[in-house]
């Protein structure tokens, strides 16, 4: 044994395993699926270590599924569809809110209108791309949950204090 395989086993015990065969089983039929008694424990720094676990009797249940988000995976999938789907929806209709725009404040036919009113959109999506890099840095610091609490309190108060603006 090289010392590499030593130090590894003395780390993480003897080898079960884990390791990937060399060549494909031939003899079992295509599309027949067996479980594999081995079972991988993932690692927080990604290192992971397996181990052989043990088929259940035959007189065992099978355990119960437990939904490892809690059971609220769907509930969090349709509120992320509803902010993106707002968000970027405003986003790709700024041209429909462009020619109203144009309307409140003046003329179509206005160029130098035309080229005030375009920054609205233009900031309103560089703003968006803009800020991520700060959203990811308080991401890390205060993590998901209050910075997007936080994301969605100063959004709510630039809308509400937007609807006063004649």
């Amino acid at each position: 044994m090289t010392e590499e395989k030593e130090e590894k086993q003395e780390e993480h015990g003897p080898e079960t395993g884990c390791e990937e065969p060399a060549e494909a089983d031939t003899e079992s039929p295509v599309g027949a699926e067996e479980e594999s008694p081995l079972r991988e424990e993932k690692r927080e720094n990604g290192e992971g270590r397996c181990e052989l676990q043990e088929p259940p009797a035959e007189g065992d249940a099978e355990p119960e599924f437990v939904h490892p988000e809690g059971g609220w995976g769907w509930l969090v999938m349709l509120a992320a569809m509803w902010c993106n789907g707002s968000v970027f929806g405003i986003q790709n209709a700024f041209g429909i809110l462009f020619l109203s725009l144009l309307r409140e404040f003046g003329s179509e036919d206005d160029d130098d209108l035309r080229f005030k009113t375009a920054w609205v959109g233009s900031l309103s999506m560089g703003m968006i791309f803009f800020c991520s890099p700060i959203v990811s840095v308080f991401t890390d610091i205060l993590g998901c949950r209050i910075t997007a609490v936080g994301g969605a309190a100063v959004g709510f108060i630039g809308l509400f204090a937007s609807s006063f603006v004649t």
